[in-house]
């Protein structure tokens, strides 16, 4: 009877097979057909893509061509406006150079350099034999400078049209790319200038190829894509590789990796020096990796067509990124199909089990106590896992508050470099949750440089298997940090590299504080060992010596090593160590700046007098006083024999009328006799305390540390100057100096004489040599000596020269009625009314008895008509306010005015000054006459 259900079974298990064998080969088959299909499918939108690409990357490459078209074309339009412009023909015809221009003057070359949309690095003004005349912006040495093999000028200089009758033709260039001074490269664009048929010089704007990089720099390819930019020699004008410009962009290839196929990208260069658009795919490297190997790109060329150069640009990237997404993508999709599929036959097969095992459990219905006593096995073990798992989670929790209350940033990234976790630390330096890191790589938060940095440091250390400890820039809130770093790689349980594990914390202020620490200790050790006094430092409490520097040890006689087994007592006799010591003491607690006249003993010992100051100091962990000892032996010696000189002359020099002074070149005064006392207003004792740059009125400390220099060179000086009295009166002094040596020091001897009322009285002789006594205008005179370099000005700087010549109507019947002082009233008013109305650069002479003339540099004859009007105003109102206040008397002749006329004197014209006046004095006589007539009439 127990026999027959297995039996049964038996038979419903066969049935069961062959029904599940059919059932799977038909999914088998379904799920290949799918596969294939799918395969197509995605090969042909593969392509389409690519195509797509390719066409995005072609109107990029066009874009940027007409770009750079543009901006080349509008350099050469703009040199050509400079070309045309006057004051650039002038001052080329002129030799005018760049240095000679004032700085208030116009200047074309500056305003077309600082316009934002200009790329031109430097401008050059060159004559036609090819001498650089001036630059913008200036650079030394480049003035005076012969250009004339420098690519483009050259050209111009041997190939330019002149203008004749009937052409208006003249020839740029675009040169190859050169190397400038500084080793960069450059292109540069040449324009002939020509004066009517003559060529005259050039002008060259300088193009730096990194600006040309600038302005493709910032083409996005893809992840790696970038922009370059060849010639028709194929020689390379920008690449991100800077190494790479200026070379020929096969050669390079083909050294980089010789054994490699550059045919495609031979053929591609070919079409783009041949001038042709397109796009194409071949195989290249990617340069910025640590070890370049051969990949597919696409690319995409347009031609650049600028003047006599063609040029071609394109844009790369990468054929895998691309391809790659789409293949994984259609991959995923075709295995996820193939998985559904596989579902309906697991589903199958789940049935043929669910029913084998109820035939089973019908069989061994019987052992249900085995099968209890497994489940109650199965729960145990399922107690177990869970109690493990709760302890693994309790583990992990306790992992996880460590790493987040760590002060350090701490982060894990995959065996691609790409972020699987960080803690909070990491996270909010970018702003972020550590969720949304995860899954993510350098590019998204960094500089591609920084980026690629970071990438190149933790590709190595995966691949050398060994932790680096470094130290490196890192970015936080726009601010570059020093971090140090630990970085190690991390390995599954096989020992298999899987990842790598950093861990960094911020430096920066501790890296600062370090550098900031060695740099003063190496400047206190250069100033330590290159002074000229002797320097000691001496630990404070034993008063041992730690170090000397060179001088001292010439000072005492003693070699460093010596004086390192030496202290305070051992350099000073036995009779002097309670002052000295006292005097120690006083200078470590600071109670005294510096302790004078102190005795110190040599290693021979004989004995020197010093000036010691003292302060404290730390080197490394310890601190020190730093004694400097000065000495003083040889300026008590001077000191002694210039008193001895003093005592000699003293009766002389203080019964003497000048002023005499003696100082140190440092300008402090160290002697003076009575007259110099009442001259400066001070006592003889406040003199002493005093430097002489507290009287000088005019002279700042550089301009009187430079007359000393001059004097200590020379021996003597003669010289007037102005000294500011205690009082705060000003004094003009007349001065001879005199430098002399005792004992070895330099003094400067000065003999002073007060020349304020000799120079008062020059002022005013000066004054009535060159002013109207009358009116206070300037007079005839004046105007002889200036005019001859106003108009020197005027030709040099192509500026017009207005000239206004006044006469006032009826002055002599105003003479003959009313008196001559009416008269002189009436010319100050003129005088006056003038002054009010011209500018601060406009010059008013009287130019005759009752004759003005106002001179008007850079202003045109409409201008000056615009004056005219203003003074003729100005004249009525002053009468009318004269006879108000009763200074004129109101039966003035009805004809009394003032009559003008103007004249302009034009630049590079054969119209000389005279003339000009000559016809300013006639416009003034049409206009008498013409009021003369209305009198007439009326």
């Amino acid at each position: 009877m127990r026999r027959m259900p297995e039996l049964i079974s038996v038979k419903n298990n066969g049935n069961r097979q062959r029904t599940v064998f059919v059932f799977a080969s038909l999914a088998i088959a379904l799920v290949a057909a799918v596969l294939c299909l799918g395969s197509f499918k995605v090969r042909e939108f593969e392509q389409t893509v690519i195509s797509d690409t390719q066409k995005h990357l072609l109107t990029i490459a066009r874009t940027q061509a007409e770009h750079i078209e543009e901006l080349i074309c509008e350099t050469q339009c703009d040199l050509e406006a400079l070309a045309a412009n006057p004051i650039i023909k002038n001052r080329i015809r002129n030799n005018v150079r760049g240095s000679e221009i004032a700085e208030g003057d116009y200047r074309p070359f500056q305003h077309m350099f600082l316009e934002e949309r200009h790329i031109a690095a430097a401008l050059y003004r060159i004559d036609s034999t090819g001498i650089v005349q001036a630059r913008v912006p200036p650079a030394e040495g480049r003035e005076g400078r012969d250009y004339s093999n420098k690519p483009g000028v050259k050209f111009v200089l041997e190939n330019h049209t002149k203008r004749g009758e009937h052409s208006e033709e003249s020839y740029e260039h675009v040169s190859e790319l050169l190397t400038t001074a500084s080793g960069a490269y450059a292109i540069a664009v040449c324009v002939p200038v020509f004066e009517k048929e003559e060529f005259i010089g050039v002008l060259r704007a300088l193009i730096y190829a990194d600006q040309l990089g600038d302005i493709i720099g910032g083409i996005e390819a893809g992840e790696k894509g970038y922009g370059w930019l060849i010639d028709d020699d194929g020689q390379v004008l920008s690449h991100p590789d800077a190494e790479q410009i200026g070379a020929d962009f096969m050669t390079i290839r083909r050294e980089k990796l010789p054994g490699a196929d550059w045919s495609e990208l031979e053929d591609v260069t070919a079409r783009m020096r041949d001038g042709e658009e397109g796009v194409a795919l071949y195989h290249s490297a990617w340069w910025a990796e640590p070890n370049p190997r051969m990949v597919k790109k696409i690319v995409a060329f347009a031609p650049i067509e600028i003047g006599n150069e063609q040029w071609s640009i394109a844009v790369t990237m990468g054929y895998d990124e691309i391809a790659g997404p789409i293949t994984r993508y259609a991959r995923n999709t075709l295995i996820l199909g193939g998985l559904l599929i596989l579902i309906f036959l697991a589903g199958g097969t789940a049935l043929y089990r669910v029913q084998k095992k109820k035939d089973e459990l019908e069989i061994i219905a019987a052992s249900a106590t085995e099968l209890e006593s497994a489940n109650r096995k199965l729960q145990t073990e399922i107690t177990e896992r869970k109690q493990a798992e709760e302890a693994l989670r309790e583990s992990e929790g306790k992992y996880r508050t460590l790493v987040e209350n760590l002060p350090q940033k701490i982060f894990f990234k995959d065996r691609n470099l790409v972020y699987v976790s960080c803690n909070e630390q990491y996270a909010r330096d970018l702003g972020l949750a550590p969720d949304e890191i995860a899954g993510h790589t350098d590019y998204d938060f960094y500089s591609r440089e920084l980026a690629e940095k970071y990438r190149a440091d933790d590709a190595r250390i995966m691949q050398s298997e060994e932790t680096e400890d470094m130290e490196e820039d890192y970015i936080q809130d726009d601010q570059e940090l020093i971090v140090h770093t630990v970085k190690t790689p991390v390995r599954d349980e096989g020992g298999k590299v899987v990842g790598i594990l950093g861990i960094f914390w911020d430096i920066t202020e501790r890296k600062r504080a370090d550098e900031a620490q060695q740099e003063s200790e190496e400047r206190f050790r250069t100033i330590f060992d290159k002074a000229r006094d002797g320097m000691l430092l001496a630990d404070p409490e034993t008063k041992r010596f730690y170090t000397g520097n060179e001088m001292i040890c010439r000072m005492l006689g003693y070699t460093l090593e010596e004086l390192k087994n030496l202290g305070v007592m051992d350099i000073h006799r036995q009779e002097d160590l309670p002052y000295a010591m006292g005097q120690f003491e006083k200078l470590s607690s600071r109670e005294i700046e510096v302790a004078k006249d102190i005795p110190v003993k040599r290693k021979d010992g004989t004995v020197f007098y010093a000036d010691i100051s003292a302060g404290r100091v730390t080197l490394g962990d310890g601190t020190y006083m730093l004694g400097i000892f000065r000495d003083i032996t040889e300026r008590k010696q001077a000191e002694e024999a210039l008193q001895e000189a003093y005592q000699r002359n003293e009766t002389v020099l203080q019964t003497s009328m000048d002023g005499f002074m003696i100082m140190q070149p440092d300008g402090s005064i160290i002697e003076c006799n009575e007259a110099f006392c009442e001259v400066a207003g001070y006592s003889q004792d406040e003199l002493l305390d005093m430097n002489i740059g507290a009287l000088a009125a005019q002279m700042t400390a550089e301009d009187l540390g430079e007359t000393m220099q001059q004097v200590m060179d020379a021996g003597s000086r003669r010289f007037e100057t102005a000294m500011r009295r205690k009082d705060g009166t000003i004094v003009d002094l007349e001065v001879a100096t005199t430098s002399v040596e005792l004992s070895e020091d330099s003094f400067i001897v000065s003999f002073t004489r007060d020349i304020t009322e000799t120079k008062r009285l020059w002022d005013e002789l000066n004054h009535q040599l060159v002013r109207d006594a009358l009116t206070g205008v300037y007079n005839r005179r004046y105007f002889n000596e200036t005019i001859i370099q106003e108009i020197g000005r005027a030709d040099r700087y192509g500026h017009h020269v207005s000239f206004i010549m006044g006469d006032i109507d009826g002055l002599k019947a105003i003479n003959d009625g009313y008196g001559h002082l009416v008269g002189d009233q009436i010319l100050q008013g003129v005088a006056e009314v003038l002054q009010k109305s011209v500018r601060a650069a406009d010059v008013i002479i009287r130019y005759g008895g009752d004759e003005f003339l106002v001179v008007m540099p850079e202003t045109r004859t409409e201008q000056a008509h615009a004056a005219l009007v203003r003074f003729q105003d100005g004249f009525s109102e002053e009468l009318a306010q004269r006879v108000q206040d009763g200074a004129l008397s109101p039966d003035l002749p009805a004809d009394l005015g003032f009559s003008m006329g103007v004249a302009c004197y034009e630049p590079d014209t054969d119209v000389a000054v005279e003339e000009v006046l000559a016809q300013a004095d006639a416009a003034m006589y049409q206009v008498k006459q013409a009021k003369r007539a209305k009198r007439a009439t009326a």
